[in-house]
């Protein structure tokens, strides 16, 4: 299925004009409410009991609105063009395109599917300027079907995983590596090469191992050593040792076209968090059991 015959003409905004987010939202709801008589109200506050939990401007000048709601029986795509723009909560720039996607309760398959295809389409170089300067309806939903963009039949880890994690290469210190830890807040870290090869992962207990004693490690208490303290060697040498001898090369690993179901299946039962997803060699990305409760769980 083509993402341009998911937009239809009575769901598309072009050239509009709102001096907020909230405004762009009920612009769009309008559209809904005028075509097939859904009330605005429950899906306003849908969308913002979604947006308490995480921002939904997905890229420089971009929003993607969206929410489960109990009163819908379909699947509900709408698209708006500001090119004046807007402010957000949590934008960088003004947003010039809205992409709104509603469903209903226990939906999400679509959601993630079309989601994915206009990602694509937006990667393209310059597609935003292109269809932000669409003269109309009928323009805007000419440009999405010529990129000849697909909705994938399956759900893949391409389409859950954050595209963009933080990493290290061999020769980063010990101390890049903790400082990037705590900056992320991840306990465990792909490592890299020059030309972004996977070579394995670096996780925060191998950093702990650096600081403490080889016997300590092979007694079996170490509760008398109470006032011990640890981590003397890691504090000496964290400015001078590299990854290169931690590297775990060992591990789940996914790639890029792996189903959404084959991936949460093995985390959970791996009791994995988190693994790293290849296209090719290359690491494409990170997937975690905490991405399924953002992407999908709480879609």
């Amino acid at each position: 299925m083509k993402l341009a015959s998911l937009i239809e003409q009575r769901r598309v905004l072009c050239g509009a004009q709102a001096s907020d987010y909230s405004e762009a939202k009920k612009a769009l709801l309008r559209l809904l409410e005028e075509n097939e008589g859904i009330k605005p109200e429950p899906l306003l506050a849908a969308l913002a009991e979604r947006e308490q939990l995480a921002s939904t401007i997905v890229a420089p000048g971009v929003a993607f609105p969206h929410a489960r709601v109990g009163d819908l029986t379909d699947f509900h795509l709408l698209v708006a063009t500001f090119p004046q723009g807007f402010s957000a909560p949590g934008a960088d720039e003004p947003v010039r395109f809205v992409v709104m996607f509603l469903m209903p309760e226990g939906a999400s398959n679509l959601y993630l599917k079309s989601m994915s295809a206009m990602a694509q389409v937006l990667a393209q170089p310059g597609a935003l300027e292109k269809i932000v300067a669409a003269k109309d309806e009928n323009e805007l939903i000419e440009f999405f079907a010529a990129t000849g963009v697909t909705v994938k039949d399956v759900v893949t880890a391409q389409d859950v995983m954050d595209k963009n994690p933080p990493f290290v290469n061999p020769w980063s210190t010990l101390r890049e590596v903790a400082d990037l830890m705590v900056k992320s807040h991840s306990s465990c870290l792909p490592v890299v090469n020059d030309k972004n090869e996977y070579l394995g992962m670096v996780d925060a207990a191998d950093l702990l191992k650096v600081g403490l004693p080889d016997y300590l490690l092979s007694m079996g208490s170490v509760a008398f050593l109470s006032n011990f303290e640890p981590f003397g060697d890691l504090l000496k040498q964290e400015q001078s040792l590299t990854v290169e001898s931690l590297i775990r090369e060992d591990g789940i690993i996914f790639m890029t076209h792996t189903p959404m179901i084959v991936v949460a299946s093995k985390l959970v039962r791996e009791g994995c968090r988190s693994a790293p997803v290849l296209e090719e060699k290359k690491l494409a990305g990170i997937i975690s059991t905490l991405d399924f409760v953002h992407k999908v769980v709480r879609a």
